[in-house]
C-alpha cells in the first residue's frame, strides 16, 4: 500500500529546506505510526510529494487510522498530529493532501485527508502589525537545539499555535507540559480580518515569541462564566462554548 503527501503552494523539492522536510516526515511518521512497517519511498518533482510504502501486514491498521480522521472519529492524539501538520502548512503559506495510491495502477489515487493549511482564513484587511499580546492554550510540545526553542500550544478548539521561547523560558515552561491551560505573553505579528477579529500571522519565520506566562486557574474561569451567564440578557447562557469565547475576548483585549 502506497500513500502520497503533497504540499501545494510553497516549496519544490529543490527549494524546501532539509530541516523543514525532516519536520514534515517526522509528523507524517506520527500520523501513520507503525514505524517499523512504514518506509519512505521517494520524493517527486514539481510540488513536494512525499511517498511512503506500508508493509502488507500493517496496511489495514494504518488505513484505519487515516480514515478515522476523515470520518471525524480519530483519537485526540491523532487529531492533534493532524492539527500540527496543518499549522505547519499554514506557516509555510501552503495547503496539503494525503492520498492513497494504487500499487497496480499509479495513475489511480484517492484523497483521504485534506489539510486546508493557509486556505481557510478570512480576508485580511489590516496588518501585519508587530505588537505585544497574549495567547492561551495547553503546552503540548517543547524542544529543539537552537537558542530559539519551538513551543506548541493547543487551544480549546484544537488549533495548534507554533511559538518560540528562549532556552531559559523553555526551562520554565517545561514542568507545565500537558498541564493546565497557560496564558503566554509576548510579541507576534497580528492581522485584522474582515470580521474585525485579530489573529496571528503564521508565515514561516513569524512565530509568537513567549516572554512570560502564567497558569490559568480553571476554577476561576468557570466562576467568571457563571457570573456572566447570570446576567439577564447578556446572551452568555446561549453560547455553546463559553470557555472559548471568554478566552478569545481576553486575548483580543491584550492585543488592543
Amino acid at each position: 500500500m502506497d500513500f502520497e503527501f503533497r504540499i501545494n503552494g510553497s516549496f519544490t523539492p529543490e527549494t524546501i529546506p532539509m530541516s523543514r522536510l525532516a519536520e514534515y516526515m517526522l509528523r507524517l511518521s506520527d500520523l501513520f505510526k507503525n514505524d517499523d512497517k512504514v518506509h519512505f519511498s521517494s520524493i517527486s518533482t514539481g510540488s513536494v510529494r512525499l511517498k511512503a510504502r506500508v508493509e502488507l501486514d500493517a496496511s489495514e491498521k494504518v488505513r484505519g487510522r487515516l480514515y478515522s480522521l476523515k470520518s471525524g472519529q480519530a483519537s485526540k492524539s491523532l487529531s492533534r498530529t493532524f492539527n500540527i501538520i496543518d499549522a505547519m502548512l499554514a506557516e509555510d503559506a501552503a495547503s496539503g493532501e494525503l492520498t492513497e495510491v494504487s500499487t497496480d495502477d499509479r495513475s489511480t489515487s484517492a484523497e483521504i485527508i485534506n489539510f486546508p493549511g493557509v486556505k481557510p482564513y478570512e480576508q485580511v484587511l489590516l496588518g501585519p502589525f508587530v505588537d505585544e499580546g497574549s495567547l492561551e492554550g495547553q503546552l503540548i510540545q517543547i524542544g529543539g537545539r537552537d537558542d530559539s526553542v519551538p513551543t506548541f500550544l493547543e487551544q480549546t478548539d484544537g488549533e495548534i499555535l507554533n511559538c518560540d521561547a528562549t532556552r531559559d523560558m523553555a526551562r520554565q515552561l517545561g514542568p507545565h507540559l500537558f498541564g493546565s491551560v497557560l496564558r503566554v505573553y509576548g510579541v507576534g505579528h497580528w492581522l485584522r480580518t474582515e470580521s474585525g477579529q485579530w489573529r496571528l500571522e503564521k508565515r514561516k519565520g513569524r512565530k509568537f515569541t513567549i516572554t512570560k506566562f502564567e497558569p490559568l486557574q480553571e476554577q476561576s474561569l468557570v466562576t467568571d462564566i457563571q457570573n456572566l451567564q447570570s446576567v439577564k440578557g447578556s446572551g452568555w447562557s446561549k453560547l455553546q462554548d463559553p470557555n472559548s469565547e471568554l478566552r478569545r475576548l481576553r486575548a483580543a483585549d491584550e492585543v488592543l
